[in-house]
């Protein structure tokens, strides 16, 4: 399913995008070309210093989730969301947008979800990283992939968008609450203090801030209500090539030098615990 007009805007002036046949065009004229691999490229202004996932991060990431270790989330997805099948006349046509989108595993298995369906989404993936949206623009060839920095400005129309979902990646409180409609939802999983806390000991991995989940509720309490929330918690036995992918996919590898993970021979018992919050946008 292609975007319709005046789901995307212009990052210079606001004003709707209307697709051509290789750009998208403003009505003042600013026009933006589609990359061959179909994802369009919105970001305006200086580079971010650590502008998205690097190549191998990338690489990393689709081994793991290829794996298939975290597919439990998105059923919790489809159970958070469930409800909205009642609204499919406010939502039709609206925009289903998976933030941080990385390689595009996840938004593929959000735009398989019946419920997605049902509602006749458009998905969008955005995400900072040109690296990523070429293989995300790729993997999910009925979806429009942005890059954009979701921190400065998220280049959706108001009120376009029926389900935002975050998953372990950056938020923005006020873009998220304009973008999102009325009723529609926004899901964010993160992950709990316990998380890889059994790799975080043995390989000096990056600490998880034991009060992020007060922090986010506190965040977005005023333009969202809470409908639930829900923490997956298991202990999966990860094999040495697993445990070296999720390792070289998350912010430590930023830090961490990686001839570590060819110390990584034997399979290993990992925590994985995560948060899933669904809030649904207040009707102001």
């Amino acid at each position: 399913m292609s975007l319709p007009d005046r789901c995307l805007i212009c990052p210079v002036c606001r004003q709707p995008l209307f697709a051509q046949t290789r750009a998208f065009r403003c009505p003042a004229g600013h026009c933006f070309d589609r990359a061959k691999e179909g994802y369009l490229n919105l970001l305006l202004g200086k580079k971010p210093k650590f502008a998205g996932d690097d190549a191998a991060m990338l690489q990393a990431r689709r081994r793991f989730l290829e794996s298939g270790v975290f597919d439990p989330l998105h059923e919790l997805f489809g159970q958070a969301i469930g409800t909205m099948g009642d609204l499919p006349n406010m939502h039709q046509g609206a925009a289903l947008l998976s933030v941080g989108c990385g390689e595009g595993y996840h938004l593929q298995k959000l735009l398989q979800q019946e419920i997605v369906q049902h509602l006749g989404l458009y998905g969008v993936g955005l995400d900072l990283s040109k690296s990523a949206a070429k293989l995300a623009a790729r993997r999910c060839r009925s979806a429009q992939v942005v890059v954009a920095d979701l921190h400065r400005f998220i280049p959706l129309a108001t009120n376009s968008t029926a389900i935002i979902c975050d998953f372990f990646a950056p938020r923005n409180q006020q873009e998220f609450a304009r973008i999102l409609r009325p009723k529609g939802r926004l899901v964010i999983a993160f992950p709990m203090e316990e998380h890889i806390q059994e790799l975080r000991e043995r390989y000096g991995l990056l600490a998880i801030h034991p009060e992020k989940i007060q922090k986010t509720m506190h965040q977005f309490s005023q333009d969202f209500r809470l409908l639930g929330r829900q923490d997956w918690y298991q202990k999966e036995s990860l094999s040495a090539v697993q445990i070296g992918n999720l390792i070289a996919m998350g912010p430590s590898a930023r830090h961490l030098d990686l001839e570590v993970l060819e110390t990584i021979t034997e399979d290993q018992p990992v925590t994985l615990a995560v948060h899933m919050l669904c809030w649904e946008r207040r009707e102001n």
